[in-house]
């Protein structure tokens, strides 16, 4: 019985007319070529880890940079309210309706200005109202300047 498997003529000059060296240098060369491609395929993953950590980073600062504006612009805002609303007192005490304005806010112990004394005059210029913070007295003593 003849067998169904007969190599072929030319595979068989393949295995007999090509030299060992031949041999060699394609197995060396097909081994270091799938060696390469191991090293491309590591290098790659490497660089795609490190770009996704320097994206996140960078994404990371932005939104940090972000939140810190945004907290400074609420800061100023409220700087803006709050100063709105010591003016809003001060015409409430022009009005008549805040008499303890001047010392409330510009007593000795929550004067941070240095302001020593504070008048307010009406629309006649009259004195309206007068606060010291530091124990001067009123009317403050005038000294005459003395010329040369």
């Amino acid at each position: 019985m003849k067998s169904l498997f007969r190599p072929s003529l030319a595979s068989a000059r393949f295995r007999r007319g090509v030299s060992l060296r031949i041999k060699t240098f394609l197995g060396v060369g097909i081994l270091s070529f799938v060696l390469v491609l191991i090293y491309l395929a590591f290098v790659d993953s490497t660089l795609n880890k490190s770009f996704q950590s320097l994206q996140t980073e960078l994404s990371t600062q932005r939104v940090e940079r972000m939140v810190l504006q945004v907290a400074q612009s609420v800061k100023i805002r409220a700087g803006y309210a709050k100063d709105n609303s010591e003016w809003d007192d001060a015409y409430a005490f022009l009005d008549g309706k805040l008499p303890a304005f001047l010392s409330y806010n510009y007593s000795s112990s929550a004067n941070t200005s240095g302001v020593q004394m504070v008048v307010a005059f009406d629309r006649s210029r009259r004195v309206f109202a007068k606060q010291s913070t530091d124990g001067l007295r009123w009317p403050p003593k005038i000294r005459p300047v003395v010329k040369l």
